[in-house]
């Protein structure tokens, strides 16, 4: 989709060089050498949110795609996605604009309309249908700029072919309509699952009650505009590499992708590799080797949050310990 619709709208540009501005905590590198097509990075903030304001300021002339993530994977910070398509709106040309909303959907309220986005994307493992199935809506804007990047048979309106799984497509169609009646009858003012957002919260201060004073517990990423069922934290003193093992076996979480003491490839005395997210919000290397990613879910209980944190406490304060003396 991302080349496809460039390609497009890059026949009609009277400039052979288009800017795609995206989101830097948006890994989307692939595209840079892999298509004819410029790039543009737009800067966040410390958040992990990029302002509609920078996006205005960095358009070209010949800018034909916007993309930027609805929320992010890593530290669960929401965009001003409505904001950015004004600001891209004003522009005295076209430009198509594309939201990632995976992370998004089910889990806060993402209505397309309202946002003036022109391509959505959705994947559907992320709100509970079967992993392998995704959708792609297309608005009126971006539909006669939108071309196949694969060929042959001409399903989906000849934009993707291959035989459909039916069986997948009907598992998401469903997922969504358990989410959207879930969203429906279990959210607040702010239209996020207010289950995933209360059990986050009870782990968070379960989590900072049991260890005390012996440590501090950072919240990375913005503090309001954020996805109900995403906590990133940072435990000082705590390297993740050395936390997460101790507790794997009973408590499902990650370092979010964030920092690998040896990424693939590397020799075992090479530097730790820190992701784009938190390179983008400047976090200091000490901070990222201290991150840990935790996510609520539909069919968690308080008890569950309760014990995962508890155990991730003990297993914190026993590392604390042992590097005291």
């Amino acid at each position: 989709m991302i080349r496809g619709t460039p390609r497009t709208l890059h026949r009609q540009a009277q400039s052979q060089h288009g800017n795609l501005m995206k989101d830097p905590i948006l890994v989307a590198n692939i595209i840079v050498g892999a298509s004819p097509y410029g790039t543009l990075c737009v800067h966040c903030h410390q958040t992990g949110q990029v302002s509609a304001e920078a996006v205005k300021a960095a358009i070209q002339p010949d800018t034909i795609l916007v993309t930027v993530m609805h929320s992010n994977n890593e530290l669960g910070t929401l965009q001003p996605i409505a904001d950015i398509v004004e600001a891209c709106r004003s522009a005295p040309h076209c430009i198509v604009v594309h939201t990632d909303a995976s992370q998004s959907i089910g889990k806060v309220t993402v209505d397309v309309r309202a946002l003036g986005v022109d391509l959505v994307t959705i994947a559907g493992h992320k709100l509970y249908a079967p992993k392998g199935i995704g959708a792609l809506i297309v608005g009126d804007r971006a539909r006669p700029h939108l071309q196949p990047i694969l060929h042959g048979a001409p399903q989906e309106k000849g934009i993707r072919p291959g035989t459909e799984n039916v069986m997948y497509a009907v598992g998401l169609g469903e997922a969504c309509r358990l989410a959207h009646e879930m969203l429906c009858t279990a959210t607040g003012a702010t239209g996020e699952d207010l289950h995933s957002s209360h059990l986050r919260a009870l782990f968070l201060s379960t989590l900072t009650r049991r260890l005390g004073h012996a440590t501090h517990v950072r919240v990375n990423g913005h503090a309001v505009e954020r996805l109900p069922n995403t906590l990133n934290i940072s435990i000082t003193g705590v390297p993740s590499a050395v936390l997460l093992p101790r507790i794997a076996a009973r408590v499902a979480c990650s370092a979010g992708a964030a920092c690998h003491s040896q990424p693939s490839g590397a020799a075992p005395d090479a530097a730790p590799h820190v992701s784009a997210t938190l390179r983008a919000i400047h976090m200091p290397l000490a901070q990222c080797l201290e991150t840990i990613r935790v996510s609520t879910g539909r069919f968690l209980t308080e008890a569950d949050a309760v014990r995962g944190a508890e155990i991730m406490a003990d297993a914190a304060l026993a590392i604390l310990q042992e590097e005291s003396q």
